[in-house]
C-alpha cells in the first residue's frame, strides 16, 4: 500500500488521507519544505553562531558551533538548532529557533513570521480578515471576524466538505453562531478589559520536575489578549480531542474540570485584587454552555461536531437537513451556487489525491 510522507508524522496512506478533512494535498508539501529549510539553515550555520554570539552577549573570547542536524528538533511551526558555547572550561548549549516559513503562511502574506495568531488556516489559502496592526476594542467586532475567517477557510479549502448535504451545514452552523453571539458575550465586558491568554498550552509546551513544579513555558509568542469568556478548563486533561467529549466523556471531563476548579479558586485567592473573577467567568461560561460556544469560534475544525452535541441541546434543538437547506441560502447571496462549486472542488480535490497515491480512478 502506498504511503506519501506528512512532515512530522507517520506516512499516511490514501485510505487515511481520504477520511481527513484536513487539505491533504497542502500538507504534503510541509516536508519537501521543511527539508529544504534545513539545509539552508544548515548553510548558514556560521551566521547563526555569529547571531548566537551577538545576541548572548558571554564574553569576545567566547566561541559557538551549530551542532549536527541529527540534533535538531522540529516541532509543528518551529526548527530549534542546538549551538553550544564554549565559555573556556565551561560549555553551554543553547537553542536557536527558526520558524518555518511554509507553515506560516509567509508566501501569502510576506512578514507573518513575526505575527502566528490565525496563519493556521491563512497558510492553507484563507484570505486574511485581521490585518498585523490592527486591535480589538469589543467582543463583537471580535467575533465577527473570527466567524469571518471559518467562512473562508469554507470557501478556500478544496477539502471542506464532502457533499452538497454536508456544505448546507457547514453554512447553517456559520449562520447560527452569528446568530447566538448575543447568548454568550457578556455586556458588561464587551469593551474590554481583555485579559492574556496562553493559546497554545498543551502538555508537550509544559515542563516539569520530579515532583511535578512547573519549571519552564514554551511557544509564549502564542500568547495574545482575548475575552474573558474563552478562559476554560483545557479539554487535553482528558486526552481527547474537543470533539470526542460527550456522553461519558462528558462526564469523566466535568469531574476533572472541578478537580482544576477547586484549585483555581483556591490559587486566585492569594492574588492581587483583580476585577474580574476568572474562576467566576469560567464557572458562568461552564453553566451557560457558552463553552462551547467558545471553543467552536477558536477551533479550525471542531465546529460541525461541537454544535450538533452541545449548543443546539442547550436550546432543546436539532438540526435536520430540511432545515439546513432552508437556511443555508441566507449564508450568502447565490449560496446554492457556492454548495455546487464546493462539491466539485471535493471531486477535484479526490482526483488528484487518488492520482498521487496511485490509486484508480473512481468511475
Amino acid at each position: 500500500m502506498t504511503t506519501l510522507d506528512l512532515d512530522g508524522r507517520k506516512p499516511i496512506t490514501f485510505i487515511s488521507a481520504e477520511k481527513k478533512e484536513a487539505n491533504i494535498l497542502h500538507q504534503l508539501g510541509y516536508a519537501p519544505a521543511a527539508a529544504e529549510l534545513r539545509h539552508e539553515l544548515w548553510k548558514q550555520r556560521r551566521e547563526i553562531e555569529a547571531i548566537a554570539k551577538h545576541h548572548l552577549g558571554l564574553g569576545s573570547e567566547s566561541s559557538y558551533t551549530v551542532l549536527k542536524q541529527s540534533t535538531w528538533i522540529q516541532g509543528g511551526f518551529n526548527i530549534c538548532i542546538p549551538v553550544e558555547a564554549n565559555l573556556g572550561k565551561l560549555s553551554k548549549k543553547f537553542i536557536f529557533r527558526c520558524p518555518m516559513p511554509h507553515k506560516l503562511a509567509e508566501s501569502i502574506y510576506p512578514g507573518t513570521v513575526d505575527e502566528k495568531l490565525s496563519l493556521t488556516l491563512e497558510n492553507e489559502g484563507t484570505r486574511r480578515i485581521t490585518q498585523k496592526d490592527d486591535n480589538y476594542a469589543s467582543t463583537e467586532t471580535f467575533v465577527s471576524d473570527m466567524i469571518t475567517l471559518h467562512d473562508g477557510r469554507l470557501l478556500t479549502n478544496p477539502n471542506a466538505v464532502y457533499s452538497a448535504e454536508d456544505c448546507r451545514a457547514h453554512m447553517t452552523q456559520r449562520i447560527l453562531l452569528r446568530a447566538l453571539s448575543h447568548q454568550y458575550i457578556n455586556r458588561a465586558r464587551r469593551n474590554g478589559p481583555f485579559l492574556l491568554q496562553l493559546t497554545d498550552i498543551n502538555p508537550s509546551n509544559i515542563f516539569v520536575d520530579k515532583e511535578c513544579n512547573l519549571t519552564c513555558l514554551v511557544d509564549l509568542e502564542w500568547i495574545c489578549a482575548l475575552p474573558a469568556e474563552m478562559l476554560a478548563v483545557p479539554y487535553w486533561l482528558t486526552g481527547l480531542g474537543i470533539d470526542e467529549i460527550e456522553e461519558d466523556h462528558l462526564i469523566k471531563f466535568n469531574e476533572i474540570r472541578r478537580g482544576f476548579m477547586d484549585i483555581l479558586e483556591e490559587e486566585e485567592q492569594g492574588l492581587g485584587e483583580h476585577n474580574i473573577s476568572i474562576s467566576g467567568t469560567m464557572h458562568d461560561t461552564w453553566d451557560s454552555k457558552g463553552v462551547w460556544y467558545w471553543y467552536c469560534i477558536s477551533s479550525a475544525n471542531a465546529m460541525l461536531a461541537l454544535v450538533d452535541d452541545h449548543i443546539c441541546p442547550a436550546f432543546s434543538a436539532v438540526l435536520h437537513s430540511d432545515f439546513e437547506e432552508v437556511l443555508s441560502k441566507f449564508w450568502c447571496k447565490n449560496a446554492e451556487d457556492v454548495v455546487q462549486q464546493k462539491v466539485d472542488d471535493n471531486i477535484k480535490y479526490n482526483k488528484e489525491l487518488r492520482r498521487l497515491f496511485g490509486e484508480p480512478a473512481t468511475i
